[in-house]
């Protein structure tokens, strides 16, 4: 099902506030920011990402995370390999599990075009220990980038290619596209399984106050949590047995007595 979202670093706190961004742009979503990891954050951010997101779910948004590098020391990143990488991914399951949504959606890595342009492998690399990263756990890893980033790591090896991408491309319109089938500038065999694309299309939006990007995805984003399964009933007790009364007798049901010689 395709979706329109938002994704912002200085979010609404306020489910007033969210209903009011549904109603103005029809949006069923919003992406928000991992707090605590990667680049350096603006003012508020680190407090922001969870009352935000818990507003938004009250106002029946879905939700997602991205993880956000810092760009300047890319390489020290890839130095730590998957262990510094599934520091994030952990960060940012607890952080959906605080909001109080399953965190078995999409989880964002977000490389740039100026990052592709710089270092081509180490994005590469990158991307590659991401997915890895989150083998084993319940986030789902998607890649975000330009659509040169795309089709560069579009070669890695399964194991090491993210299933699902947020491809940013910018559209001069203010009309929604209606799906992230065909995007401009990536072939349209690249991750083409409906279920595996987001659209982030136009960018830096100022509206009712805030700040967003608009996209269309269909990858999935993460929902309410279930509630727990309520315990199951205690078994019946066994029936009991039959009681010794005195010189071999024994209580049957009835109120009859038993003897055994």
């Amino acid at each position: 099902m395709t979706q329109r979202t938002v994704d912002t670093t200085s979010p609404p706190q306020t489910v007033a506030e969210w209903q009011a961004l549904k109603a103005a742009l029809g949006i069923t979503g919003v992406l928000l920011y991992e707090p605590g990891w990667g680049a350096p954050m603006v003012s508020n951010f680190a407090q922001n990402t969870v009352p935000a997101g818990q507003s938004a779910l009250a106002a029946g948004l879905d939700v997602g995370l991205i993880l956000d590098p810092n760009h300047p020391t890319l390489a020290g990143l890839a130095g730590g390999g998957v262990t510094a990488m599934k520091v994030g991914v952990e960060m940012a399951i607890a952080t959906l599990q605080q909001i109080g949504v399953d965190p078995t959606g999409c989880l964002h890595f977000d490389l740039e075009e100026s990052d592709w342009t710089a270092d081509e492998a180490l994005c590469r690399e990158l991307s590659a220990i991401f997915c890895e990263a989150n083998q084993g756990m319940p986030s789902l890893p998607s890649q975000y980038g330009n659509p040169n980033l795309l089709a560069g790591i579009a070669s890695l090896p399964p194991a090491q290619r993210c299933e699902f991408v947020w491809i940013a491309s910018y559209l001069n319109q203010t009309a929604w596209p209606s799906s992230p089938a065909s995007v401009p500038q990536l072939s349209d065999i690249l991750w083409n399984t409906p279920g595996q694309r987001g659209w982030q299309w136009h960018g830096g939006q100022a509206v009712q106050g805030h700040d967003y990007d608009f996209s269309v995805v269909d990858f999935p984003l993460c929902k309410v949590a279930p509630a727990p399964s309520p315990a199951p009933d205690p078994a019946p007790a066994p029936p009991a047995g039959p009681t010794l009364l005195s010189s071999g007798e024994y209580a049957i049901p009835g109120g009859a007595k038993l003897t055994i010689p």
